[in-house]
């Protein structure tokens, strides 16, 4: 996975780079990580998506888990 963008799903971000969860959950808060149907959603959605939902700026997000792709690369 060369870069991370808004159409990239959630849970192949984090199969790949597993230090990008941290993004995930610094930014993705009030329950998601407690909800029983987070395994489904970060499945299913993409970034843009997530984003959106929880109202955090997507380009704070992707410069981040880019960042960690870069310094894994």
């Amino acid at each position: 996975m060369a870069e991370v963008t808004a159409d990239t799903i959630i849970d192949d971000v984090i199969a790949n780079y597993p230090e990008a969860e941290k993004v995930f959950e610094k930014h993705f808060t009030g329950g998601c990580y407690t909800c029983p149907a987070w395994n489904e959603c970060m499945r299913l959605e993409n970034i843009a998506m997530g984003a959106k939902t929880h109202e955090v700026d997507i380009i704070t997000i992707l410069d981040e888990l880019n960042s960690i792709i870069s310094r894994e690369g």
